[in-house]
This record gives C-alpha cells, structure tokens and sequence, in this order.
C-alpha cells in the first residue's frame, strides 16, 4: 500500500513540476512582449547582388537609414529609395529563440509519448520466450523526449530564420505606401 501512495505522489511532483517550469517558460515570454523590440534588417540594392544587414534606424521622406549591427557607435548609413529593391526584416535572435523553443517543444512531446507507448517486446530462443525488462513510463519519456529535442530544434530554428520581405523596386511610391509596415521594425 505504500508503494502504491508513494508512485502516486511521485507522479504528482512530476507532473507539477512540468507544469511548473511551462507557467515560468510562458511568464517570462509574457514580459518579453513588454520589452522594446530590435529587428534586424537587409538591404538589397537593386545594383548589387549581395544584401546590406543592419537594423532599420530611422525611415525618412525618401531615403532609409540603416545602422551597423557590429559598430553600435557608428553613424548609420543613408540608402535612398530609388536604390532600393527589398527591405528584409527579422525579430533580432529569432534563429536562436526558435531553436530554444523548438528543442522544449520536442523534448515535451517525446516525454509525453514515451509516458503514452507500452511496448510489450518479447525476445524468444529455441521457442521459449520471455517478456523484455521495460523501463518505466518516465525513463521512456525521458529516453524518447532526448530524441524529440534534435528534430524540434532544427524545425524551430527553420521557423525562426524566416524573414519578412517587403517590396521597395526602386519606387517612391510603393516605399511610401509601405512606409507604415516599416515603421513597425525601425527604432526612430
């Protein structure tokens, strides 16, 4: 009878210690929202076949300045619109914050579906067979949420590399027609 209050209540620490850590994990995140925003940006000119990365400092009439992310003290650069074929932004870190969330997620739904699968494997020799040792449902969940981390990872990590693209073509009037979109990501 002991053991059975005893499994009990490990299971009970155990599931409000999952608990537990998701309601820290989504808090956290909650005041994340709060906190100003940085994106990165990319350039690309509509004469040169590489991208220009900084951050969006500050959108003018016809021109966008765009600071450098490695000299915090530099002056930005100014990159007038006819120049201009696209403008690519992202959350700043956002490849590492996906790959954090993917591996949680993957590790949290390996866990639950190594607690969910019941293998009941039998190895037989010369026609006698005998039930194979099986872990517990938590060594299995643990076991199976170790292989959900890496898949998770690399998916999160995919999710957060992508970018929003807007369309500049050199015009003056598409720039002004997305100048509000672009406002969301610059600092000024």
């Amino acid at each position: 009878m002991k053991y059975k209050k005893y499994q009990t209540w490990k299971s009970f620490i155990q599931i409000s210690s999952i608990a537990f850590c998701w309601l820290f994990v989504f808090s956290a995140t909650f005041a994340q929202e709060n906190a100003p925003r940085k994106y990165d940006a990319w350039i690309r000119k509509t004469d040169l076949k590489y991208t220009i990365e900084g951050y969006l400092y500050q959108l003018k009439d016809s021109s966008v300045l765009l600071g450098n992310n490695h000299k915090l003290t530099a002056p930005p650069v100014e990159y007038a619109v006819e120049n201009i074929r696209y403008i690519a932004v992202n959350k700043k870190n956002a490849v590492l914050r996906g790959a954090v969330w993917g591996g949680i997620l993957g590790f949290g739904s390996g866990f639950l579906f190594g607690q969910v699968l019941n293998l009941n494997a039998q190895y037989c020799i010369n026609n006698s067979c005998s039930p194979i040792p099986r872990p517990s449902a938590t060594t299995r969940g643990i076991l199976w949420g170790f292989v959900g981390v890496l898949p998770g990872t690399l998916l999160g990590g995919m999710i957060g590399s992508t970018k929003t693209t807007i369309d500049i073509n050199g015009s003056f009037d598409t720039y002004q027609k997305q100048k509000a979109k672009l406002a969301r990501y610059s600092r000024y």
